[in-house]
């Protein structure tokens, strides 16, 4: 026996009261790529190589590649391309968008790396190796509790082999020290803990190493 599915509804609330939406059941089956290759013809798409879009939707699948092709659609209720738009111009924009992604991925990433040397090198240099489970280094008691928490737990999910190590060989402090610890959490807690460090001649001093006037440009909003 099938279990019986109801059907989605939603409601949206308006100045005048609340509307009650009914949703419509989804009946469309799965269909090949050939059968997608059809549907992108009818709707006035140019497919010079068909073997070629066969593979690239393949890989890349039809609805990651819907994102760009709405960019040359003429209607976008009935789906129907603007006249002499190619299959090869809407992966020509994926191609592109693709290795912009990579690009910026890469800038990110070195950039998180310094951020992360910066602080660690600054702020252990000055205020010790576990400074992180000072409250004293704290501008608000809760946030450093929360902090904190957050930490333990990055920390205890961390594989990493140096982390995994230092609790092999050490029992105390509870948490490794800061040149360790930093180095596994996300860089959303690293800003709330930089944020929420009482020393701003400390983040000043972090944040001229980027060229920065003012600490605020690393910090979590």
């Amino acid at each position: 026996m099938h279990q019986q599915i109801p059907l989605a509804s939603r409601k949206i609330s308006v100045p005048s009261g609340t509307f009650l939406f009914m949703g419509v059941r989804y009946t469309n089956r799965a269909i090949t790529t050939e059968q997608q290759i059809d549907i992108l013809k009818e709707r006035g798409l140019l497919i010079d190589d068909v073997e070629r879009a066969v593979k690239a939707l393949d890989i890349i699948s039809y609805f990651r590649l819907a994102g760009y092709w709405r960019h040359f659609e003429a209607d976008h209720t009935t789906h129907q391309f603007r006249e002499g738009c190619r299959f090869a111009d809407i992966i020509d924009l994926y191609s592109f968008d693709k290795q912009l992604r990579a690009l910026l991925f890469t800038a990110i990433q070195t950039i998180e790396v310094a951020v992360r040397t910066k602080i660690i090198k600054h702020f252990a240099l000055e205020f010790g190796a576990f400074w992180f489970m000072d409250e004293n280094f704290a501008t608000n008691e809760a946030r450093f509790t929360t902090n904190l928490a957050v930490i333990r737990k990055e920390v205890e999910r961390s594989h990493d082999d140096f982390i995994t190590e230092h609790f092999r060989k050490y029992n105390e402090p509870e948490l490794p020290p800061v040149w360790k610890t930093l180095e596994v959490i996300s860089m959303g807690t690293l800003s709330k803990l930089y944020s929420n460090f009482s020393n701003a001649t400390a983040k000043h001093a972090v944040a001229r190493e980027f060229g920065l006037n003012h600490h605020n440009f690393l910090e979590a909003g």
